[in-house]
């Protein structure tokens, strides 16, 4: 019995791995780094970097008439329906930070790339976010135990979700924008690229 009791204190957690494990910024960093690589390598190996259904290129579209001057109030889009085109019920405020993540890469790296990162951007920050307000929500219900419950389904959420996972950069684009020409005629992927 004595022995047993010995191993108690031993497999008790000292007060820094308590601190950290109910840390919420800790536990979102742990939950959310391997989400987000996850994520990258999801959106590495897409077709393209629109997205999977058609709503993704319409939300394209729209942030791209936005970007070249419709108003913020005009939700039309001529190039969808009858003559005239289309009221769309869409609001703003999504386009927002895609625009916004559009306006800031555009000057550095061209409209392409900036379309790319921002469509590679915008999901993961959402993601974060949504694993802080559910680890937080977890926390304040249950506790810490609840709080890892609630990022750990919330993970596999993100993960198996779609509205999380961009398209992606096909080969093309990626060695395009990353090597020069120079640099891919001496590179393996010399064949695969044009």
């Amino acid at each position: 019995m004595s022995s047993g009791m010995a191993a108690l204190p031993e497999m008790a957690a000292t007060p820094r791995q308590r601190r950290l494990s109910s840390s919420l910024l800790g536990m979102v960093l742990a939950y959310g780094v391997p989400t987000v690589l996850f994520l990258v390598t999801q959106f590495m190996r897409a077709p393209d970097y629109l997205g999977r259904d058609n709503d993704d290129a319409m939300r394209l579209v729209e942030v791209r008439d936005l970007l070249a001057g419709q108003s913020w109030f005009d939700l039309t889009q001529p190039r969808l329906g009858l003559e005239g085109g289309t009221l769309m019920h869409w609001s703003r405020l999504i386009d927002l930070p895609i625009a916004g993540l559009m306006s800031i890469f555009r000057p550095f790296v061209g409209v392409e790339q900036a379309e790319v990162l921002a469509l590679a951007i915008w999901p993961m920050a959402l993601a974060v976010g949504l694993l802080a307000a559910m680890g937080l929500a977890g926390r304040r219900a249950g506790g810490t135990v609840a709080m890892h419950f609630c990022l750990g389904l919330t993970a596999i959420f993100i993960a198996t979700s779609n509205r999380f996972l961009g398209g992606g950069p096909s080969i093309t684009t990626m060695c395009n924008w990353c090597w020069p020409r120079s640099w891919r005629r001496c590179s393996s992927i010399d064949g695969i690229v044009p």
